[in-house]
C-alpha cells in the first residue's frame, strides 16, 4: 500500500507566507511609474517535509518608468530588479513518496532590463 500518514505536515510547495504589494503613480503630464514587489516564503519540496528539500525565500521586484500620451507609450522596465537568484527544487519522487537519487531545479526568472515603445494607430 502507498498510504503515508501526513498528519501535521505542511502542504507540498505551499509556503507559510506570501505577500505582494504594488502601486502605480500617474502624473498629469503623462509620466508614470509602476512598482510591484512579491515575497514568497520557504516551502517544502517533498510531501514528507524533508529538511534537505526546502525552496528558499524569494523577494522579486519589478519596476516600470514611462511616458504615455494619446498615440504612444515609452517605457523603461526592470523585471527582478534586485536580481534575486533562486531555484525551485523538485526531487525525483516515486509513487510511494520516496525520493530517488537526483533532482532537478527550475531557476527563477533572471533580471531583465529594457525599453519598449508601444504605438496606437
Amino acid at each position: 500500500t502507498f498510504l503515508t500518514d501526513l498528519t501535521g505536515l505542511q502542504f507540498l510547495q505551499a509556503p507559510r507566507w506570501t505577500a505582494g504589494l504594488g502601486g502605480r503613480y500617474v502624473h498629469t503630464n503623462g509620466l508614470f511609474t509602476n512598482l510591484r514587489v512579491r515575497y514568497t516564503g520557504e516551502a517544502f519540496a517533498t510531501i514528507q517535509n524533508d529538511q534537505s528539500a526546502v525552496n528558499g525565500r524569494q523577494v522579486v521586484a519589478d519596476l516600470i518608468i514611462g511616458y504615455q500620451d494619446d498615440s504612444y507609450t515609452v517605457e523603461l522596465f526592470a523585471e527582478n530588479l534586485f536580481d534575486d537568484r533562486f531555484l525551485t527544487f523538485n526531487p525525483l519522487a516515486q509513487p510511494d513518496g520516496s525520493i530517488t537519487q537526483g533532482a532537478f531545479a527550475i531557476p527563477g526568472a533572471p533580471q531583465l532590463i529594457g525599453a519598449r515603445v508601444i504605438a496606437k494607430f
